[in-house]
């Protein structure tokens, strides 16, 4: 194409590289496009005038063209008519069959009546007053259920085009997997889903009551923005110390799994005082006190100044940031006058760059940069 029309941008012609002129005079050209992810053949038959004048051309396509262009020739031909060249007709023929085929493609991924008539009915029986969100084109269905403490869960739904005759996918705002199975004769029963969404709500209502006490009275690192279907808490002891914590859904009384954080001068006192006291948890008590006695240290309020407070210096040492892919730092300098905080993958690197430092196994060991006090770390996993 770039020969037979050099005075056409390059550009017009390069996305057309398998189209060619089948004769001398450049009057047939045939080859192949790709639109949407498919080849198509073309063939071009141009008027026996000026080679430049389009009104009279004739194009050729394979069946599956013929049957996307049924009801645009009319456009076809204003194309035709426009376009003072081949190269710039081409791609406003190739913008016209990606505009089709993205419309064929929503209109396969559309819902059908029945399918509107059923989710019309499935949220009439559950209520109107219970959706927090609806798509324009109903594949997409947000549900909210309040628990006894007026606490808001959110039931995201997203409607199959074989609905009801197909399951929806779900997506719960809980601690646990939620894949309901729900049909019935006439097809997925949205209804009969609902309730057991509300159903799960219930019964977790002990492990977000023990959740939002430790939310309301500590001071949370991780994560960031708590929601309903989060387990993990790390809690702050105090300055350069805290706890990773994981809880059972199911029994969110229980001893949670714990992982401790920080300097061993303020770590090792608190590791004692748990194998003192860990005979004395109590099913019947707060998760909160419980944890408070188990580590014999109430936990730090959240300071009026967050993550920046002078009092918990709470940036890495080393980058300067808070977060470094998704983590915070957890690693702190054991000397009491330093308890600089550092990314462990941070302190790796700049301890490895020190001559002075030497390996163990998978642990590094070397000085502070701040304090020069000796601080060790393991290799990234």
């Amino acid at each position: 194409l770039q020969s037979a029309f050099p005075d056409m941008a390059a550009g017009s012609c390069d996305s057309w590289p398998l189209v060619l002129p089948r004769d001398g005079k450049r009057r047939s050209y045939v080859g192949y496009f790709c639109a949407g992810g498919s080849d198509f053949k073309i063939q071009i038959h141009m008027p026996s005038g000026a080679r430049h004048c389009l009104d009279e051309a004739r194009i050729n396509v394979d069946w599956r063209l013929q049957c996307l262009l049924n009801g645009s020739e009319t456009v076809l031909q204003q194309r035709l008519e426009q376009c003072q060249h081949l190269p710039s007709f081409l791609i406003e023929f190739k913008s016209l069959i990606e505009k089709l085929l993205c419309s064929n493609k929503r209109s396969e991924n559309a819902l059908s009546i029945l399918a509107h008539k059923a989710i019309a009915a499935a949220i009439s029986e559950i209520g109107w007053d219970k959706v927090n969100y609806i798509s324009d084109n109903f594949d997409t269905i947000q549900l909210m259920a309040c628990d006894t403490k007026q606490r808001r869960h959110v039931l995201s739904v997203r409607i199959p085009s074989q609905f009801p005759s197909s399951a929806p996918t779900f997506l719960a705002d809980l601690p646990v997997s939620f894949s309901p199975i729900s049909v019935t004769a006439g097809g997925f029963a949205l209804f009969t889903a609902y309730k057991m969404f509300q159903e799960r709500v219930e019964f977790h209502q002990d492990f977000w009551d023990m959740l939002d006490e430790i939310d309301n009275n500590t001071w949370i690192l991780e994560p960031e923005w708590p929601t309903r279907s989060s387990v993990m808490r790390r809690i702050a002891f105090g300055r350069s110390a805290s706890v990773q914590i994981d809880l059972d859904p199911y029994h969110p009384r229980a001893l949670p799994e714990y992982k401790l954080m920080g300097p061993d001068h303020v770590i090792n006192p608190i590791r004692q005082n748990i194998i003192s006291q860990l005979a004395f948890w109590d099913l019947e008590i707060s998760l909160l006190d419980n944890l408070q006695g188990l580590f014999g240290t109430e936990f730090a309020k959240k300071p009026p100044g967050g993550k920046d407070s002078l009092q918990f210096r709470t940036e890495c040492g080393i980058c300067y940031a808070y977060r470094l892919d998704g983590r915070i730092p957890e690693k702190a300098c054991d000397n009491p006058q330093c308890l600089q905080l550092f990314h462990p993958v941070c302190l790796y690197e700049w301890l490895r760059s020190l001559p002075s430092c030497h390996q163990s196994f998978n642990t590094l060991f070397g000085q502070c940069p701040y304090c020069s006090q000796d601080i060790t770390t393991q290799m990234p996993s």
